[in-house]
């Protein structure tokens, strides 16, 4: 009977670890609140610099839309494939530079962020560190930049004349062309 509940013991913790390692989370953190996120949630902050937070598996990616729309979002929150919503079908990522210099997030309805880890230099966080196979990525956000615009333009978060913005993240893992779903995140941000 002990050896059973130590084989059992075994299994269940092999498992968990197991789970850990394909594990995706998403904070939002402004000032001293980290806001742990749950799909749906809606979070309050003021038009300050915050950070998105993002704990993923080395070799896997991240896919981001945030919009002042909120069809995508609602797409996305009923969504079987989410390769078949508009901002995230082929092609529609968007380019960004390493290590996010300008600390900002792209807005817009028509596409995504693609949002990476190879090395610590090679990156789309501002921060970033790597404990076993998890990733933890910081993204600091003080600008909006209007992608769908023409011309295209930054806002600093104080100057935003908006309320909501309406956040969708995937995780993806694999390589080259073979990509699966992991985990999604879907949320909204509301700033006063």
């Amino acid at each position: 009977m002990k050896n059973l509940f130590i084989l059992l013991a075994l299994a269940s913790s092999t498992a968990l670890i197991a789970q850990s390692k394909s594990s995706f989370a998403v904070s939002v953190q402004q000032g001293n609140q980290l806001h742990h996120i749950n799909n749906g949630d809606t979070i309050s902050l003021s038009k300050a610099e915050f950070h998105l937070q993002f704990d993923f598996q080395k070799g896997s990616v991240v896919g981001i839309n945030a919009s002042e729309n909120s069809l995508s979002y609602l797409a996305f929150k009923e969504a079987v494939d989410i390769d078949k919503i508009e901002c995230f079908g082929m092609g529609t990522g968007y380019a960004e530079s390493e290590r996010n210099e300008d600390k900002d997030i792209a807005l817009g309805d028509f596409g995504h962020g693609y949002w990476y880890y190879d090395n610590a230099k090679e990156n789309r966080f501002n921060n970033s560190s790597k404990k076993g196979e998890i990733i933890h990525g910081e993204r600091n956000i003080q600008h909006f930049f209007y992608v769908d615009l023409e011309p295209r333009k930054s806002v600093d978060i104080s100057q935003f004349s908006g309320s909501f913005i309406y956040i969708c993240v995937y995780n993806k893992i694999g390589e080259n062309d073979n990509w699966k779903l992991n985990a999604t995140k879907y949320f909204v941000l509301q700033l006063k």
